[in-house]
């Protein structure tokens, strides 16, 4: 039990029965402190109060536990947090803080991180090609760590961290001709990655929903499949009726399977979890070398919307929750350019033009007339 010697407004000087020496206490940021003054002197001790409630009050005090956390303590943090939260995304978080963000970040103590320090980080991973929205993927780690070290405690305050301008949409889809060969070539790997192809071309669902899919996910007799709440990247059940192509596929993947069985298994029995091979001789055989998996979701989003199904309704099926990013899967081409010029001439080729008739017109503009 200490007894107290003297205090003042925002700190005091006590004792401590297992110490000769002369302790201070005061607040920062509503976080009690304790610090040993190595004094017995009370005058000294008092200076130091003075000066601990100084920097305090000048936004300069650091506190001696404070300025040993270090990254790698912060990034405890968020690991933690994003395994609370169940977070799908938590295994590619790992991965971008091993490879790149804990070379050369992770033996730093977190003051020691400055505003110039991440711009060399910055400078750095350009230089190796990284492109800007994994860069800024990457200084995500470590704006929720020091986030998360303020919330504790651990830190007082975190750097600038800049967010870099991203310009790098991709603008892949696959046209009716492509899919086409695109499906052939998919049969050929077998039964799952045709049936997968379909689902992921018509529905616009990422690779994971699907592959991750079990036989009591589907009723047949309704003819749907649906994601469970927690299934999803939005953490958001979702439930989606087949095309008649679909419906088939499926059908024949789910036959004589239990209710936990994988839809998606390969002849063997075991469930499908990575087939970079198996979409590498598809699209090479497809003649579409270069297409991502991730093409299927942009073309599924822009058919649905190319064959009138309301943007509500599409956005329901992809799983998209905000207008702005289902915007950037809608992608607009030279095809859909001229689908509304043709269409704009049907309405309107019954109109006089200047009190000509369309046959006049098209009659005056032919090589023949001209000349």
């Amino acid at each position: 039990m200490s007894t107290k010697r003297s205090r003042r407004p925002r700190g005091s000087i006590y004792t401590r029965p297992d110490s000769p020496f002369l302790w201070i206490a005061y607040s920062c940021n509503g976080r009690k402190i304790r610090e040993n003054t190595k004094t017995t002197n009370e005058r000294k001790a008092q200076k130091l109060l003075d000066k601990r409630i100084g920097e305090i009050a000048e936004d300069r005090f650091v506190s001696l536990d404070i300025s040993k956390t270090t990254i790698e303590e912060l990034w405890k943090l968020v690991e933690r947090d994003y395994h609370i939260n169940a977070r799908k995304s938590g295994a590619t978080l790992t991965q971008r803080w091993q490879k790149h963000v804990k070379p050369f970040f992770g033996f730093l103590k977190a003051n020691q991180i400055s505003s110039d320090l991440v711009g060399r980080y910055v400078d750095s991973r350009l230089e190796a090609k990284a492109k800007p929205a994994t860069v800024n993927r990457e200084l995500a780690i470590l704006r929720r760590a020091f986030s998360l070290g303020m919330k504790t405690g651990k830190v007082l305050g975190k750097p600038e961290i800049p967010k870099l301008t991203e310009n790098n949409r991709r603008t892949g889809f696959v046209d009716s001709a492509e899919r086409k060969r695109l499906s052939s070539a998919c049969a050929f790997e077998g039964l799952w990655m045709r049936a997968w192809f379909e689902c992921a071309v018509t529905l616009g669902w990422r690779v994971s929903e699907l592959l991750n899919l079990r036989v009591k996910q589907v009723d047949l007799a309704d003819r749907s499949i649906r994601l469970n709440p927690g299934e999803t990247k939005n953490g958001e059940g979702r439930l989606a009726f087949l095309t008649d192509e679909a419906y088939l596929l499926i059908r024949a993947c789910v036959h004589a399977k239990g209710p936990d069985d994988y839809v998606f298994t390969r002849q063997n029995g075991k469930p499908v979890k990575n087939f970079r091979g198996a979409w590498e001789k598809a699209t090479q055989a497809a003649e579409v070398s270069g297409l991502l998996v991730h093409d299927l979701r942009r073309t599924g989003v822009r058919d649905m919307i190319r064959k009138g199904i309301p943007q509500s309704v599409a956005m329901q099926i992809s799983g998209h929750r905000t207008v702005s990013v289902f915007q950037r899967y809608n992608i607009t081409d030279e095809s859909d350019l001229r689908l509304a010029a043709q269409r704009m001439s049907r309405d309107i080729a019954a109109v006089p033009v200047f009190g000509h008739d369309s046959v006049t017109l098209t009659t005056a503009a032919s090589p023949a007339a001209v000349n």
